[in-house]
């Protein structure tokens, strides 16, 4: 066995032997048969439940934080409630074979001369055992919250006071029951009187003290680290005042004890499971913890009704309203408990929202926000609505093991993860990831607001990628669109040169000869002389009409029109550098527009071929491929990185926006030293 098992085991045994006593007494009152007002006066209920309680909730505080005083604390204030509980038990064993049956209340009619030392011992003990509870809880608690320690040297002051003013508060209990005492309830010696009125002003001045170093440690503490005193604080500043003040009134100060208690159980439990007080959040999971929270109140409601009933009853004399409670709680039990658990979860898991209010919001804003902006919007959701301590949001296409696309919550080494991918059409477009220490950290239904949420979230996403595909799609048509009208007005201005700089001057040239000649003739010129200037004149004629059929066939040759796209480009290969053949398969005449685009995009890439890629050879393959044509150019040449831009011209890109305007597309495979081939499709329908 290890050190540290070996360390736990005695406060574990002392834990058990606690828990044992305190439900083996109980247990002998039930078994006798003693009635709930009975139990009540002996105040079992004022100490049971705590000390089943504190035993082990000290026992934790004690293992995970040895050095911490709160948990040897804890276990000797559950001690000291197992051993009234056995007290109590003892006490009224001897008072019911003395012959006093019914219960003891504040004003009862016992004196300890007049009982059997078995019964007015135990009964005295009673007297004065709540005491350091009592103390205990109301200084020294609060003085030492949460790491165990007083905030300074001065405060030292606390737990002398709340000695002092204990040990004189517990001289006068002890005199006020001595077992040999003949006096009453109402008739109660001075000197008990002021024992305990200047008991009750001491320990109220430590109780104030203890306060007020709760303050201060709350005013030391960082912003993000106040929420625990808050709860305890508040708490124990409330309970403290109301017993101190109904201490004098007997009646007002029992029941107030018994719910003070409780209240300080469930806030010291709320604020251990959710600020990590003591660190007990691993041992005592919030699900847990809001589990028995609304138990609790569910038993409180159903106790509170029962007791009006039957104390209706007594008053009343009628018999059938402790009926009419019992069919209230029948009715209302299951309700209250709901709601308390609705109510606990918000409180426990630190839930803003709830499911419904999460998905309707990511809905809202499902097609408003870009994917960026919807992730974080999805995991601050999550985070508020779910429990988890971290939140993560990844996309398929950054990885699933790389760092978030959007996140909430600290980064910290959690070991529980509830993760649900986000799809859409079958296709997994990423994941959201739920972290936390247990799985018992996450809220009930936490899995089914992460179903949810992940759903709406990948209909958002996939819409979200297709507005972005279709706002990209658009931009690449207006950016076609003006290339291709700055290509069309290039285009303009190099027929517009290309006519005044060649057939135009050709002919204002052949202009001047004619007038030459004409002066010539005019004069007298020799026939013969006259006959040499016209054949001049006529080749200079030819000369004009090639320049403008070549001009023509730049722009669109005639063969094209007359006999197709692979005629056109047989012709127009036999004007290269290089052997290129032409390919058909099922290839036939089709709409002007598109039999120019694939006439032009084949003998764009072929003059590439030449001019660019030092090609030996090249060929084009033409096919019907039913509601689209297909092109490919394929050459020989040293090819390129299509992803570099290359200096100079344009023409790709010119040709592929042609196609684009009639919704061709156009491909690229090419790399060093491998050539080029150019592939495109365009739709016939």
């Amino acid at each position: 066995m290890d050190t540290s098992a070996r360390s736990r085991r005695p406060v574990t045994v002392a834990a058990a032997v606690i828990s044992a006593v305190a439900v083996v007494a109980v247990a002998s009152l039930w078994v006798r048969g003693r009635s709930l007002d009975v139990q009540y006066g002996l105040f079992v209920f004022h100490n049971a439940p705590p000390a089943l309680l504190l035993s082990w909730l000290g026992r934790l505080v004690v293992v995970r934080r040895p050095g911490n005083r709160i948990g040897p604390i804890l276990l000797v204030i559950a001690g000291l409630g197992a051993a009234h509980c056995a007290v109590a038990a003892l006490a009224d064993v001897a008072i019911v074979r003395w012959g006093y049956v019914a219960a003891i209340t504040g004003d009862h009619p016992l004196i300890p001369a007049e009982m059997p030392l078995s019964a007015s011992v135990p009964f005295w003990i009673m007297n004065w055992l709540w005491l350091p509870q009592v103390v205990l809880l109301l200084t020294v608690l609060p003085a030492i919250f949460p790491d165990g320690s007083l905030p300074g040297p001065r405060w030292r002051v606390v737990p002398w006071l709340a000695g002092a003013g204990g040990l004189v508060f517990g001289l006068g209990l002890v005199l006020d029951a001595w077992p040999t005492g003949a006096w009453g309830t109402g008739e109660t010696p001075e000197a008990v009187g002021t024992l305990l009125g200047l008991g009750l002003l001491v320990t109220g001045a430590a109780t104030f003290l203890a306060v007020a170093a709760l303050v201060v440690r709350w005013r030391h503490a960082a912003p993000a680290q106040r929420a625990p005193y808050h709860v305890v604080g508040s708490v124990f500043g409330v309970v403290a005042v109301l017993w101190v003040a109904a201490y004098p009134w007997p009646r007002l100060w029992t029941p107030a004890v018994l719910v003070g208690i409780q209240v300080l159980l469930l806030a010291y439990a709320l604020a251990a499971a959710r600020f990590r007080v003591h660190d007990l959040e691993p041992v005592l999971a919030r699900s847990a913890v809001a589990t028995g929270l609304s138990l609790a109140v569910t038993a409180a409601f159903v106790a509170v009704v029962l007791a009006v009933g039957v104390v209706a009853a007594r008053l009343s004399d009628a018999p059938v309203l402790p009926w009419i409670a019992v069919g209230i709680v029948a009715v209302a039990a299951d309700p209250v408990r709901r709601w308390a658990r609705r109510r606990i979860d918000r409180l426990v898991f630190r839930l803003a929202d709830d499911r419904t209010v999460v998905v309707s919001e990511i809905a809202a804003h499902a097609g408003e926000d870009a994917a960026e902006q919807l992730l974080r919007r999805v995991v601050d959701a999550l985070h508020r609505s779910t429990g988890a301590a971290r939140v993560e949001a990844r996309l398929s296409a950054e990885g699933l093991q790389g760092a978030p696309e959007a996140a909430a919550g600290p980064v910290a080494a959690y070991r529980t993860c509830l993760a649900e991918p986000i799809l859409s059409n079958g296709e997994q477009l990423g994941e959201l990831r739920l972290l936390t220490d247990l799985p018992g950290d996450l809220a009930p239904g936490a899995a089914e607001v992460l179903a949810d949420v992940a759903r709406v979230a990948g209909t958002a996403l996939h819409n979200s990628r297709l507005s972005s595909a279709l706002a990209a799609q658009l931009d690449d048509l207006q950016a076609s669109r003006r290339r291709l009208v700055e290509a069309h007005d290039t285009a303009r201005r190099s027929v517009e040169r290309d006519l005044h700089d060649g057939a135009q001057a050709q002919l204002v040239a052949l202009r001047l000869r004619l007038a030459v000649l004409q002066t010539q003739a005019d004069a007298g010129l020799d026939p013969l002389a006259l006959r040499d200037g016209l054949a001049g004149v006529a080749d200079e004629i030819d000369a004009t009409v090639e320049t403008l059929r070549t001009l023509a066939r730049g722009l669109q040759p005639p063969i094209l029109a007359q006999d197709g796209v692979a005629a056109a480009l047989r012709s127009s290969a036999r004007g290269l550098p290089l052997p290129v053949t032409v390919a058909v398969d099922g290839f036939g005449r089709y709409d002007a527009a598109v039999e120019t685009a694939l006439y032009f995009v084949c003998l764009e890439a072929l003059q590439n071929a030449v001019r660019h890629g030092d090609a030996a050879t090249a060929a084009v393959m033409l096919r019907d491929e039913g509601d689209v044509v297909s092109f490919t150019v394929s050459d020989d040449g040293r090819g390129f990185d299509p992803v570099v831009p290359r200096a100079g011209g344009s023409g790709l890109t010119n040709v592929a926006d042609r196609l684009g305007a009639l919704g061709g597309t156009l491909e690229l495979d090419s790399s060093p030293g491998s050539g080029c081939r150019v592939h495109g499709r365009v739709p016939i329908g």
